[in-house]
């Protein structure tokens, strides 16, 4: 289960808050098609995620920065560990091709730190940007 309804985070600011309605439409889509895609489709649409993840960071980072946010550090911390989780999690995915480990990390892994990130950083943090 996604916990969908948790995942509707509204953001004041509107870049961010399209950066996390795409990235909540990609995490469902790969949910709902990982056991139908092939691992290749899988595999493109893991790396998309990364990508559209990677250029959330950047921006909230570059916002915090801009405004000498005294969180940086810790938040930047936060971000980078996520992103070391996601491409280890594309890497086992890649060498086993094992869907339900894929769905399980989506479910139990990726979606519970959107949901604890952006409830304790990202709603205060990104709300002064």
């Amino acid at each position: 289960m996604l916990r969908e309804s948790e995942l509707n985070a509204a953001f004041s600011d509107t870049k961010l808050q399209e950066f996390h309605t795409n990235e909540i439409a990609l995490i469902k889509d790969i949910h709902t098609r990982a056991k139908s895609n092939t691992k290749e489709q899988n595999l493109l649409l893991i790396k998309s995620l990364i990508t559209l993840i990677s250029e959330r960071f950047a921006y909230e980072e570059q916002s915090m920065q801009a405004s000498a946010d005294a969180a940086f550090g810790v938040h930047k911390f936060e971000h980078d560990k996520e992103l070391l989780d996601i491409k280890s999690m594309m890497e086992f995915y890649d060498m086993t091709g094992d869907a339900n480990s894929l769905i399980s990390y989506l479910e139990d892994a990726l979606v519970p730190w959107i949901i604890e990130h952006t409830d304790t950083m990202d709603g205060g943090a990104t709300d002064g940007y």
